[in-house]
């Protein structure tokens, strides 16, 4: 092998090291309890937000905790330590890393795409309090709608999600029409409810619902 080639290898397996082992250390925080969402009163003290105009793309790197709120158009917090973001196109770009001190706080309008990498995300109900529609990509995340004790009401939701991710729908969190693709990742909605489910799914991947869901949800198996 060139030498070059390895080289490139190497950087290439530093990457997927670090980022396993960043959403290994999310995973096992989330599981154990010590993910914390904002309290009501703290999300009033948000202040000094960029908006991005016209953006249709948000892409999520190792994030350790991102507060999601819908709205007419994107808007980052400024002044949080090891967090970078940057606009191309109509494509936004936020990244963090093990120095990011605080949760983030950002805006996100409707019918977007969003890509997760490596990142813990929360979504909650905002100005906008119905969803019409997003895609949403997780690889290495986890992504948490709706909070312990406010519903969020989604309408047209597709994920998509790869390399040990979880989707997780909390009480009373509703969405209309819910399409799941997993691979070798984790799906639960216990005690939220949507009008149609239906999830594609391998051997690898975990599917956590409550009965009702389950009796209308449309499953399909794939090969690993």
């Amino acid at each position: 092998m060139k030498k070059s080639n390895q080289i490139l290898l190497g950087g290439f397996i530093v990457v997927i090291v670090l980022i396993t082992a960043i959403h290994i250390s999310l995973y096992a925080k989330y599981k154990s309890g010590q993910y914390t969402i904002y309290k009501p009163q703290e999300k009033t003290e948000v202040k000094g937000m960029e908006q991005f105009p016209g953006v249709r793309k948000v892409t999520l790197v190792t994030l350790q905790h991102v507060q999601i709120q819908f709205a007419e158009q994107a808007a980052v917090q400024k002044g949080r330590d090891g967090v970078r973001y940057q606009l191309y196109g109509d494509s936004l770009v936020i990244s963090g890393g093990p120095h990011q001190q605080h949760p983030l706080y950002i805006t996100i309008p409707v019918a977007v795409t969003i890509r997760s990498v490596g990142s813990m995300l929360q979504f909650e109900k905002g100005k906008l309090m119905t969803l019409p529609g997003a895609s949403i990509y997780l690889d290495s995340s986890i992504a948490v709608f709706g909070e312990a004790d406010k519903s969020i009401h989604l309408q047209n939701v597709q994920i998509v999600a790869t390399n040990h991710s979880l989707a997780s729908f909390a009480d009373s969190s509703t969405v209309q029409n819910l399409e799941v693709l997993l691979k070798k990742s984790s799906l639960e909605c216990l005690r939220a409810d949507a009008a149609t489910l239906s999830i594609i799914t391998d051997s690898l991947s975990g599917i956590s619902l409550q009965a009702k869901l389950l009796l209308k949800a449309k499953i399909t198996t794939t090969p690993d």
